[in-house]
């Protein structure tokens, strides 16, 4: 469904300035922005910018020594705020 801004006399639809899309058995989301597109967990960017969807998903989907331990390292920093 569209959403529509009333301008006065004038409603003109409007597309949404970002798209969601959850990667399938993982905790990322993929945000994306005209061409753009970047992975995230929770509420932190994870990934560089890419310019295929599939990119950031084949990236995001790789487990890597080095993905694991910015996980692990925005958990752990998520647990301290949590915590104070």
């Amino acid at each position: 469904m569209k959403k529509t801004i009333n301008l006065g006399r004038c409603t003109e639809p409007t597309e949404p300035l970002f798209t969601r899309t959850e990667v399938e058995n993982t905790p990322f989301v993929i945000i994306s922005h005209e061409d753009t597109h970047f992975g995230t967990f929770g509420k932190f960017k994870i990934t560089e910018d890419y310019l295929t969807l599939e990119q950031c998903k084949t990236e995001l989907e790789k487990i890597t020594w080095n993905r694991l331990v910015q996980i692990i390292s925005l958990v752990v920093s998520l647990l301290n705020e949590k915590s104070k």
